[in-house]
């Protein structure tokens, strides 16, 4: 089946693990994906609409795979213990930390594609005893995204990693990211004032130009 380049990503970062929960599991592609590559051994779609779970019931039908499937909020249909990763890869960060927030289940690893407030996310993520593996750009059907992979453990965040994940000039698509977000905040400062998006502003340019704006 086509994944886009943002699932392919999340697919490929559930390598090592068993057994595994997708909260917002819509369609089920990634797990039966992740099923049919049998790179985990059991698959769990929740989601809070039974008529997105029904798209996965029958993708998992079509490809002759078992994929279980729970209609609930959040983590309310997850038994403790039930799975050691944990997938959240649909929803804005806000709802992200709201569904870990209200649980006390913990997971050996979080797999999370919070499409705001990422820098909440992963500040949220380590004061909840996860350290952040692996937090990097990727540039999907014209949409930027941070694909974020965190497993139990003391973790810290240094300034950078707050705003921009782990990322470095390597990354193309964190470099491509960067210029583009110089230049919007910068139309923006020039205009607004607003204090965060100046202060992201100065950011990018210490941390990734040479602090006169050349890269």
């Amino acid at each position: 089946m086509r994944l886009s380049k943002r699932l392919r990503c999340v697919v490929d970062e559930l390598e090592g693990s068993v057994s595994v929960a997708d909260v917002g599991a819509d369609h089920g592609k990634v797990l039966v994906t992740a099923l049919l590559e049998k790179k985990i051994e059991r698959g769990i779609a929740t989601d809070i609409s039974e008529k997105s779970l029904s798209k996965a019931r029958t993708l998992a039908f079509e490809y002759s795979v078992f994929l279980d499937t729970r209609v609930g909020d959040g983590l309310d249909v997850i038994k403790d213990g039930e799975v050691d990763t944990l997938v959240i890869a649909g929803m804005g960060g806000n709802e992200i930390m709201r569904i870990l927030g209200r649980s006390e289940l913990t997971f050996e690893k979080l797999v999370l594609v919070p499409h705001r407030d990422a820098p909440e996310t992963r500040k949220f993520v380590v004061s909840r005893g996860y350290a952040i593996k692996k937090d990097y750009k990727i540039l999907s059907e014209k949409i930027f995204y941070d694909i974020i992979v965190a497993e139990r453990g003391k973790g810290e965040l240094t300034k950078t990693e707050i705003i921009f994940g782990k990322n470095d000039t390597s990354n193309e698509d964190f470099r491509s990211y960067i210029v583009k977000r110089r230049a919007f905040l910068k139309s923006v400062s020039d205009y607004s004032g607003k204090e965060a998006e100046k202060k992201e502003l100065e950011y990018i340019t210490e941390f990734f130009y040479d602090g006169k704006g050349n890269s």
